[in-house]
């Protein structure tokens, strides 16, 4: 038979004023080691970047392609919400078409906000423009070695003479996919948008690509062409949004 009497522990106030200086050191080795840890990470983010692309290169250019052309796509919106909100150009939006001469009723920027927008650029970064760079650039890099100014130009004119008029109506092409247009109707933006964005794009990348593998170490050069691509996505998503509201109207 167990035994139902059960006898409590006595507890002296007295042990607390010799527990708290025990406690108080565990409490600070611990908050250290936490506070260390994660002051590792904080101070050195890029080499936490870096030794992400050397232990896992294509996971992480990938992710990398993603939020920057998601953020992108979320700072060009926020620049035409202010815009029209600084020219006072509220009637195009549906959600709140008429005279708003309420202050209150004037939509914020989350009241336009278009996620499903960004959704597609995060989707075309994370799975078409991560990985295909991630292999065409080690194939640039494999096929024309060295880092001189004769090198740099060969892996230039290579890059965007080849591989960017390829790539750039692929993008426009999946992205009209993903917006759920028709094929038709993708094939004529690519055809009307095409020479306008391959000029834009010579204009931006070939200055930026001579000077990335000039100057730019190669453990950096990822790193700064995100930067660059950063605005990049600022602009195809300004052009994009321009692309489908025309098309809807017509």
């Amino acid at each position: 038979m167990v035994s139902t009497n059960f006898v409590f522990p006595r507890f002296r106030l007295r042990s607390i004023p010799n527990a708290i200086p025990i406690l108080t050191k565990v409490a600070r080795h611990t908050s250290s080691s936490t506070t260390s840890s994660l002051a590792k990470h904080v101070k050195s983010p890029v080499k936490w970047y870096l030794e992400k692309l050397d232990t896992h290169p294509l996971i992480t250019k990938c992710t990398s392609s993603g939020i920057v052309a998601g953020s992108g796509n979320v700072l060009c919106q926020y620049i035409v919400h202010y815009y029209d909100h600084a020219k006072g150009n509220h009637g195009n939006d549906k959600k709140n078409s008429g005279n708003l001469t309420d202050a209150k009723s004037v939509p914020t920027f989350w009241d336009n906000y278009d996620s499903a927008s960004t959704s597609r650029f995060v989707i075309i970064g994370v799975f078409l423009v991560g990985p295909v760079t991630h292999h065409w650039y080690r194939f640039v890099m494999a096929r024309i070695p060295g880092v001189g100014i004769a090198p740099t130009i060969k892996r230039t004119v290579l890059d965007q003479i080849f591989f960017a008029p390829i790539f750039l109506p692929t993008f426009m092409s999946s992205l009209g996919i993903l917006e759920r247009r028709r094929m038709d109707d993708v094939l004529i933006t690519v055809k009307d948008q095409y020479r306008k964005l391959l000029l834009a794009n010579w204009a931006v990348w070939i200055p930026a690509m001579l000077f990335n593998f000039r100057y730019i170490p190669a453990n950096l050069q990822v790193l700064f062409s995100n930067v660059v691509a950063f605005g990049w996505n600022v602009f195809l998503s300004y052009e994009s949004s321009k692309w489908k509201y025309t098309h809807n109207e017509e």
